[in-house]
């Protein structure tokens, strides 16, 4: 499988082989480690968060024990912001913070998160 990932240096998105631990940039040839912590499951689940006095539903794109990549409408996370997660389907009920956030197309953004921690799965 091939994800995109969003290079912590320049900033620009990228695809990277899901296997992949030592990664270089494309765009920058910054060379980095994939520290999501875990392995990802890919998925298509709906959530719900909230960020201050913000809520709204997004749509969980992958998880692992330490973050999740989340797809959602409305104002963009930005870097930092504290996440509450509610995943009805996984029982889980989770706080996180936004590590990065990548516009992908009108009001639609994709956001990953850091787990505070390990996410326990109840289902």
């Amino acid at each position: 499988m091939i994800e995109i990932r969003v290079c912590p240096e320049c900033r620009k998105a990228f695809y990277k082989p899901e296997e992949a631990v030592e990664v270089t940039c494309p765009h920058c040839s910054f060379f980095f480690l994939d520290r999501r912590g875990g392995e990802r499951v890919h998925c298509e689940l709906d959530l719900s968060y909230s960020v201050g006095r913000q809520k709204g539903r997004a749509v969980l794109k992958d998880y692992s024990d330490y973050g999740a990549r989340i797809m959602y409408e409305g104002r963009a996370l930005t870097a930092n912001d504290e996440v509450s997660v509610d995943i009805d389907c996984l029982g889980v009920r989770a706080r996180a913070r936004a590590v990065w956030t990548e516009k992908v197309s009108g009001k639609k953004a994709l956001s990953g998160l850091r787990f505070s921690k390990r996410l326990k799965i109840d289902a």
